[in-house]
């Protein structure tokens, strides 16, 4: 069976929080210490948020700015992590509580469309109103006004659509093959000790290439905003 295309698709900010929300959640399935340590210690100030992030050489990227963001969240809704006080520092809840990373959302990216206007019938035209209407326009003023109305939402999704790309936080991207099974090799690549070979080796025998999982690795590290330089395995 051929390997189909990746396909280019709009993605909005919403599109991507949601991407970086699944890394973290794969991530903190294959290292639940990490969140542990998060919730525990560096809530506590034993570790500074910037160390925590650096354990895992992402400082300096979006994940300390949702570390930030989830202390505060647990600050301002301490039900989010009651149960961890009352299990103590060695386990975590079944369920722990965090908020997502941040939407991103711009005013640029916003979709606004609005027309106060009254349907012209071809009657008026030329009689009580100027203008003419081309020949073979339809005779019903409702389907005239509709196609005109259809004409100018289509004119105004054209015009937000590059806005949104030139001045707003949306893109275009290539979504990859199996974009969620790359996505849980980039989170253990990041947030485990062990390389994806040693967490995840049946699906590395599958996959029968070390440098298919690293290319696996930029890739979704591209979509994630997140560094891409080669790191010792």
């Amino acid at each position: 069976m051929a390997r189909s295309k990746n396909k280019t698709v709009f993605a909005p900010p919403s599109w991507r929080r949601a991407l970086k929300a699944r890394f973290l959640d794969f991530a903190f399935r294959r290292n639940p210490n990490a969140l542990r340590i998060l919730a525990i210690e560096v809530r506590a100030g034993k570790i500074t948020p910037r160390q925590w992030v650096d354990q895992y050489q992402l400082g300096g990227t979006w994940v300390e700015e949702w570390v930030a963001d989830v202390l505060d969240a647990w600050q301002m809704q301490p039900y989010m992590f009651s149960e961890i006080d009352r299990l103590g520092n060695t386990k975590l809840p079944p369920s722990i509580y965090y908020p997502p990373p941040r939407d991103e959302s711009t005013a640029d990216d916003v979709f606004s469309f609005k027309v106060d206007t009254v349907p012209t019938s071809k009657l008026s035209i030329g009689i009580t109103a100027g203008g003419s209407i081309p020949d073979g326009e339809p005779d019903d003023d409702w389907l005239r006004f509709r196609k005109q109305m259809h004409a100018n939402l289509d004119r105004a999704l054209d015009w937000y659509h590059q806005n949104a790309l030139d001045l707003g936080a949306s893109r275009e991207v290539l979504i990859p093959n199996d974009l969620f099974r790359k996505t849980e090799v980039t989170a253990v690549y990041f947030f485990c000790a062990k390389s994806p070979e040693q967490i995840l080796p049946n699906l590395v025998e599958r996959v029968g290439d070390r440098t298919t999982l690293h290319r696996w690795i930029r890739e979704i590290s591209k979509l994630l905003d997140l560094p891409t330089k080669k790191r010792p395995s």
